[in-house]
């Protein structure tokens, strides 16, 4: 799949090229003022994703960028000529930077803010001094307390964690862009719910089972490389979903466990080795359900081709489809599209 991207502009402020540092006993932090010369303002802004499925924050971001809600992402600005990955300025490490993305009537509205890790300052506009190499690394959603950007600690189950980086030159402008293409650093396995008949149902919880404990439930993911390491590992991943989302009706509800990715090797893995188990109103269904070994994937151009599976890849997202009648009944539907295909593939966020 192609990488898209596209450019938004935002309002640009400058911060003083003399920065004061403001001493205290727990933590040495960055005085920001705006209008000063010397400095070159970073342009952060997101963009809407033309799909209109996503039901919450919970689920998969699919397409090309954030759609609607607010974001919470991890910012590290470095020094680039540093071969170290520590922040250029006092509180430039792990900073939150908040994006609330809406659209009405078409018009698409942004509203950013940055505030330190420990809280005690927000600003609406972050700068860096002229003539700098900037290496930047974000990764969403943010985590508070997070000291090193290589070791962000995160939990399998329905959040879609994502990692970005770029390198620019800040030169003598008033403003630098850095467009940051965001990445997913995890598997989905999505199942789409949805009765025969109209009724009171709600789905308490989905169990992903491994009969080889392969799975990762926790670790620590690499903001700069997306890579996951330290992984505690288990034979199954269960979720609960929210009772805003959970209630099923005659059209189709996406369910989704994202975890880091499980490479079986060269060969397939084996049918019945991962199962899918539901809960509904609190009780167990009566059977559980196995992944096939095979899936079918279709292009961007609409061709539909069989694939093997030797794993569940990073990037990929694997769709299912369960219908509740008198029986269950439940049919693989394929490597969807909707999320990128592989681990280069991007999500464009701008920065």
């Amino acid at each position: 799949m192609k990488t898209i991207y596209r450019k938004i502009k935002s309002t640009l402020v400058s911060l003083p090229l003399a920065l004061l540092l403001l001493c205290s006993c727990s933590k040495t932090q960055v005085s920001i003022t705006d209008g000063q010369s010397g400095t070159a303002s970073l342009i952060l802004s997101s963009l809407i994703s033309s799909d209109a499925s996503q039901r919450t924050k919970a689920s998969p971001i699919l397409g090309s960028a954030f759609p609607d809600g607010t974001y919470d992402i991890g910012l590290w600005i470095c020094d680039g000529s540093n071969t170290t990955v520590a922040p250029m300025l006092s509180g430039y490490g792990n900073l939150l930077a908040r994006d609330a993305v809406s659209t009405s009537s078409g018009a698409r509205t942004e509203s950013w803010t940055y505030t330190f890790d420990d809280g005690s300052k927000t600003f609406s506009v972050i700068s860096v001094p002229h003539n700098n190499s900037i290496n930047v690394y974000a990764y969403h959603p943010y985590v508070s307390g997070v000291t090193d950007p290589t070791a962000v600690p995160f939990t399998s189950g329905e959040t879609d964690w994502m990692w970005a980086n770029e390198s620019v030159a800040a030169g003598t402008a008033a403003s630098v862009a850095v467009p940051l293409a965001f990445k997913h650093a995890m598997t989905c396995i999505q199942v789409n719910v949805k009765c025969q008949y109209d009724g009171n149902i709600r789905l308490t919880s989905m169990t992903l089972g491994d009969s080889q404990s392969r799975l990762v439930t926790s670790g620590t993911m690499d903001a700069t490389t997306g890579t996951c390491s330290n992984a505690v590992r288990a034979a199954s991943i269960t979720i609960s979903p929210d009772s805003l989302s959970n209630r099923l009706g005659t059209t189709e509800i996406p369910f989704c466990i994202i975890m880091p990715e499980i490479n079986a090797g060269n060969s397939a893995f084996a049918n019945g080795e991962f199962t899918l188990s539901f809960e509904f109103d609190g009780v167990s269904a009566m059977s559980s359900f196995t992944l096939p070994s095979t899936m079918n994937v279709t292009t961007s151009g609409g061709s539909t081709s069989t694939v093997t599976m030797t794993g569940f890849e990073k990037g990929k997202r694997y769709v299912y489809s369960l219908t509740l009648d008198n029986g269950l009944r439940f049919k693989p539907i394929g490597i969807d599209t909707g999320w990128p295909t592989a681990p280069t593939e991007d999500v464009d966020i701008k920065l």
